[in-house]
């Protein structure tokens, strides 16, 4: 009811409600100390609205949201613990991932309701990003998939379309690459950047996540929500089109840990199908220097080519000793799909070109063969015989 009646009074009193509300912090860590009810992250909305309208209409300047998302932050960093401001009640594990699932999809909506707004650059705040930074990368604590899934949110509002060699960073990507120069204060070289962070969290099981699971497959290893939503960050800070930001995840090794997991993890669909963005949003936009090192010092091209030639084997083997077909691994569909790419853009970058004429790439022209044989073998299939005999794709009615 409460509720109810603050979002009446928002949208039909908004100019008493602002004198009464926007002075009044107390209120809103009320507000947020409930967040993980369903109908409080509505009525920030609807608060957040209020004092749009009032902004547009009355010319004034408040600052409420600048100070929502600094209480937000620190709201971040006591769910780490389970804190609430009553220092004898402790949030329980699903309470700590509820509040943080409303906040996630708070920042979302005013994201897709205010996309092109200044409102979305008060997600730069530096009191807001700074504990979502730390906690995001911090693979000892097992909520972290949910900080990452905020982080994911607010990074596309970082995007540079213009200008690529531009060294004006917003600051959340400058501190993630450790460039921030906060309070004049000078940032030791030998402090870790949080991007660096993210190999670690890479490279390491998630908390609370068992070492195999059982399948359809067999017992497999699990990725884990963590490490995925990383890879996703990854994909992400690519499509950020910062020259500073691709310099540092070759740096830090992230596209390279990156594929990886690609092949490491031969059953999981997301993960491939994100990696196959990377890569193919690569190759279409980014300069050769970046192209060259993603397909030769990832290895790339000799992993793709031995992965066709181990599925091959298996299946010659299984044949032999079974009359049914072994089932296709899952990223095979995917592997095909980034030589499809590969291939496309060698017609683009003469120095791609030249790395597929090179020695050791030289079982690239029959393994694109064999693609072309495939693909067409896949259309037949697909097609029907006319009344006269002829083949010919099935129409959509």
């Amino acid at each position: 009811m409460w509720v109810k009646v603050m979002s009446f009074l928002c949208s039909h009193r908004s100019i008493e409600f602002s004198d009464w509300f926007f002075s009044r912090d107390d209120i809103t860590e009320k507000i947020l100390e409930h967040i993980g009810c369903d109908h409080f992250p509505s009525l920030l909305m609807a608060i957040i609205e209020c004092q749009y309208v009032m902004e547009m209409n009355f010319s004034c300047e408040i600052n409420w949201t600048s100070r929502l998302l600094v209480l937000i932050g620190k709201k971040l960093t006591m769910l780490k613990d389970g804190e609430t401001r009553s220092p004898n009640l402790k949030l329980n594990r699903y309470q700590i991932e509820m509040d943080l699932t409303n906040i996630g999809d708070f920042v979302d909506s005013m994201i897709k309701k205010y996309p092109k707004t200044r409102l979305i650059g008060r997600f730069q705040h530096p009191d807001f990003f700074l504990p979502l930074l730390q906690l995001s990368f911090s693979s000892d604590i097992p909520t972290a998939p949910y900080y990452l899934s905020i982080l994911l949110k607010i990074v596309p509002t970082c995007k540079n379309l213009e200008e690529y060699e531009t060294f004006q960073l917003p600051p959340l990507i400058a501190e993630m690459l450790n460039l921030a120069n906060r309070n004049g204060e000078n940032r030791g070289s030998e402090e870790e950047a949080p991007i660096q962070l993210l190999y670690g969290v890479l490279s390491k099981h998630p908390v609370g996540l068992a070492h195999s699971v059982h399948t359809t497959c067999g017992m497999l290893a699990p990725l884990g929500l963590t490490r995925l939503n990383c890879v996703q960050l990854v994909l992400q800070l690519i499509q950020l089109n910062f020259k500073l930001v691709d310099t540092a995840l070759i740096e830090y090794r992230l596209i390279s840990k990156v594929v990886d997991l690609f092949f490491q993890f031969k059953w999981n669909n997301i993960l491939h199908k994100t990696v196959e963005n990377i890569v193919s949003f690569t190759l279409q936009s980014k300069p050769s220097y970046f192209c060259l090192y993603l397909l030769r010092e990832c290895i790339l091209l000799e992993r793709i080519l031995q992965a066709q030639q181990n599925f091959d084997q298996e299946m010659s083997m299984h044949r032999q000793q079974t009359q049914y077909v072994t089932v296709k691994h899952a990223y095979m569909g995917h592997i095909s799909n980034i030589a499809a790419s590969i291939s496309k853009s060698s017609k683009e970058h003469a120095a791609i070109f030249y790395l597929l004429e090179d020695i050791p790439n030289r079982g690239w022209k029959k393994f694109e063969d064999k693609m072309k044989l495939a693909s067409d073998r896949s259309k037949d299939l697909w097609t029907v015989p006319d009344r006269k005999g002829l083949r010919q794709r099935p129409s959509n009615e």
